[in-house]
């Protein structure tokens, strides 16, 4: 999945990336369940979370999800990180998906976070907002706001203040790497509420995981490792003969090694 190149700065929410992985999110639930329920007679294998980075990749989808900036400088950097569940071949495109469809998982999960740890309000969102307003004001940028900003805003501030686009997107960067300390909270507070927003996010991951066992795939390739993808392409292609057409070419169509 790719986002357009970027046109206005954006905000902390990113809605280009969550607005369109939730049109593919119900698609990509049935998907699952449909792999999960006609995969192999064999019980899939139990991975630890370190097989799986399963820390990794949660906790970085969760600082995507809230603050992008500050992993990324621009969109256009953010969209070039973002899993395309169709790439690469064999184990790599295994993991894509399997990453991507933990992502959609996680996006589902937010509409359910406890109010005071949900995006877009509560403690959480609060306090990122007013250390990020706080951060561009000692930066010397009172007034300028780094956050649910359009092009047009930008444009005006360099109009009025001299800040660059360039100018800007350092500015929102840093600010961002500062705001995900959460400075203003209590660490006691702060901990608990990470904690807490965390735990709710890994939970739903786990919840699916149980549920889905044949469509978890580790990081480092092994024999009798998942292969859902490939899994699926086959019982498709074999589905394909049924109907002339070859199952050897419908394979190589969908980047799949023939038997």
């Amino acid at each position: 999945m790719r986002i357009e190149a970027e046109t206005m700065p954006g905000n902390t929410k990113r809605p280009l990336v969550r607005g369109a992985l939730r049109c593919v999110a119900a698609a990509a639930a049935l998907m699952a369940s449909t792999v999960a329920c006609s995969g192999s007679q064999e019980p899939p294998r139990q991975y630890s979370d370190d097989e799986l980075e399963l820390d990794e990749v949660v906790d970085k989808e969760i600082i995507a999800d809230t603050l992008p900036f500050a992993l990324y400088r621009t969109l256009d950097e953010m969209n070039q990180d973002v899993v395309d569940p169709t790439a690469g071949s064999g184990h790599e495109r295994e993991r894509n998906k399997f990453e991507h469809t933990i992502a959609l998982v996680m996006i589902v999960a937010g509409d359910t976070l406890p109010p005071d740890v949900a995006t877009g309000s509560g403690v959480l969102h609060d306090a990122v907002v007013e250390t990020l307003d706080q951060c561009a004001a000692d930066a010397g940028w009172s007034g300028v706001q780094v956050y649910d900003v359009s092009h047009d805003d930008v444009i005006e501030y360099e109009r009025k203040f001299g800040l660059t686009l360039e100018m800007f997107f350092d500015l929102r960067h840093e600010c961002s790497k500062y705001a995900a300390t959460y400075p203003t909270l209590d660490p006691d507070v702060r901990d608990e509420l990470l904690a807490k927003r965390r735990g709710h996010y890994m939970a739903k991951v786990r919840e699916w995981m149980a549920a889905n066992p044949g469509l978890v795939v580790p990081v480092e390739y092994h024999e009798g490792a998942n292969k859902p993808v490939e899994d699926r392409w086959r019982r498709v292609c074999k589905q394909a003969e049924d109907h002339d057409y070859d199952y050897e070419q419908c394979l190589r169509d969908a980047r799949v090694e023939p038997p």
